[in-house]
């Protein structure tokens, strides 16, 4: 809505000098320091940034500071707030990524986007984790704590044997073929805390990593 006209407090016949440059409806551009009579259409639309001539450039600006105080800065408050380093005890490492879901239609196209990736540690209270328990563990099992732990650098893999004592086989065809004939059973996963008692941190000490 244009600003409406309202009347300077000059005389129709004054020369005011402009405060400051300034550009208004309808169509007026004008220039700092410039001198027009009070009765034209851009004083009389904006008397504030106009004064009588005369006056000291000091004057000039202390009017102008006057009529239109400077903004005080804000203080900068982040529009996303900032992460907190989770502790390992209040983590749950996320084994199986957590995919979204399409919305439009296009689920022939690609898989949907992760939302939590695999590798990924999110609070143990976090929705998903509820959602989908079988994508998540604990980092830190029960009972252990920095003094009785370490940290498992690799996932770790057994391979067990059946009542006849032979090696259970692997049913899946993938699995089989990526990784042998053999079923292969996950005892931990890298980036969780395992017992220091476990056999095997003596035995292959290289796949674990003492907690400071």
């Amino acid at each position: 809505m244009p600003k409406q006209a309202t009347a300077p407090p000059f005389a129709d016949d004054e020369i005011v000098v402009c405060l400051d440059g300034f550009a208004s409806y309808p169509n007026i551009v004008v220039a700092k320091g410039t001198r027009l009579r009070a009765s034209s259409e851009a004083v009389r639309r904006n008397p504030d940034l106009f004064c009588r001539d005369g006056l000291t450039a000091m004057e000039m600006q202390n009017l102008l500071e006057q009529r239109r105080p400077r903004r005080e800065p804000e203080q900068h408050v982040p529009i996303m707030r900032e992460e907190v380093e989770l502790r390992p005890e209040d983590s749950m490492l996320c084994v199986k990524g957590v995919r979204g879901r399409h919305q439009d239609g296009d689920a022939h196209l690609a898989p949907p986007m992760h939302v939590i990736p695999a590798g990924s540690h999110v609070t143990k209270d976090h929705p998903l984790v509820k959602l989908f328990p079988d994508s998540f563990v604990p980092v830190v099992p029960a009972g252990l704590n920095r003094t009785n732990a370490v940290l498992a650098l690799t996932d770790r893999y057994e391979y067990r044997r059946n009542a006849d004592g032979m090696l259970i086989p692997e049913d899946d065809a993938v699995l089989r073929q990526t990784y042998g004939d053999h079923h292969r059973f996950l005892i931990h996963y890298a980036g969780t805390w395992i017992s220091r008692s476990d056999p095997d941190v003596a035995a292959n000490p290289s796949r674990y990593q003492l907690l400071s």
